[in-house]
């Protein structure tokens, strides 16, 4: 079994098929996982023009993922990776 990574932050919406598809505020949810100590985040890859507008300081510290599965998304927040 795995468990998740405890410093981890992640949003989207995730589709019947599994698609991660964008979501809003995404410079907003960044600022508050980095406020409250998360380093890996995971967002849909969709939403990657959405960075431009986050603090480069926020950005820095930050480790974030692009995703555009929800495959990826808990392979990238679980200390194990699922295996098919």
């Amino acid at each position: 079994m795995s468990s998740k990574k405890r410093s981890s932050a992640t949003t989207g919406e995730v589709t019947l098929h599994g698609r991660v598809i964008a979501v809003s505020a995404i410079p907003q949810k960044l600022i508050a996982a980095h406020r409250h100590s998360r380093r890996i985040v995971v967002i849909p890859k969709e939403n990657e023009s959405d960075l431009i507008h986050l603090p480069q300081i926020v950005k820095a510290e930050l480790d974030i993922h692009l995703v555009t599965n929800v495959k990826e998304a808990i392979d990238t927040v679980l200390e194990s990776p699922i295996r098919n």
